[in-house]
């Protein structure tokens, strides 16, 4: 389930996973918990999930201090392919329900966070509320940067569509004004087309 599920994930939330293994080999860890998960969220520079964590004050360098803490360190050494733990599977597939109540084709930053939200026992809401986050408060935080990101893509696309009405409407002006001159005689056939195709193209 859990390897068929990565078809669905964005490059973003692919490279959460990445940055995961990662600090799961720096802790020497030989599997990848929900903690590992957080800290990949917490690396990635953009999306939904880093910006709501952020506005929180969380980052990376303390939360690894909080991370090891909770869990220590591991032996130092690691398999190649490391496992994830039974809870972070769950994650993994709480993401795609997520991703699916929202009506999105692909599993978002934002969809791994709201799965850890629903792990109320994990390393990873731990690690958060020894930073004195409102654990409860991840969903409503969520859907709030959704919503926005929404209205500016929305706003976006209607000022393109004004921009190309006004286009079109400047245009369709210019044609008529060019046919009122070659009907009142003051442009030449070959005057009238050429000043056409300029327009035009």
């Amino acid at each position: 389930m859990v390897d068929g599920l990565f078809d669905r994930f964005s490059e973003r939330a692919i490279k959460v996973i990445m940055l995961a293994q990662e600090e799961a080999r720096r802790l020497g860890h030989n599997f990848i918990g929900t903690e590992q998960m957080l800290l990949g969220l917490i690396g990635i520079d953009n999306g939904v999930a880093a910006k709501v964590l952020k506005s929180w004050g969380v980052n990376l360098k303390d939360s690894r201090i909080e991370v090891e803490k909770i869990i220590g360190r591991g032996s130092g050494f690691v398999d190649d392919e490391i496992p994830f733990t039974p809870r972070a599977k769950r994650v993994l597939e709480s993401s795609l329900e997520e991703s699916r109540k929202q009506g999105h084709i692909q599993i978002e930053t934002e969809h791994l966070l709201l799965a850890i939200e629903s792990e109320v026992e994990s390393v990873a809401l731990r690690v958060l509320e020894n930073y004195g986050v409102d654990v409860q408060k991840i969903r409503m935080h969520v859907m709030r940067e959704l919503g926005e990101k929404d209205v500016k893509t929305s706003n976006s696309d209607e000022q393109i569509k004004q921009s190309d009405t006004s286009e079109g409407d400047d245009l369709v002006s210019q044609l008529e004004r060019l046919a009122s001159l070659k009907r009142e005689g003051l442009l030449t056939n070959k005057e009238f087309v050429e000043a056409k195709r300029k327009l035009l193209f």
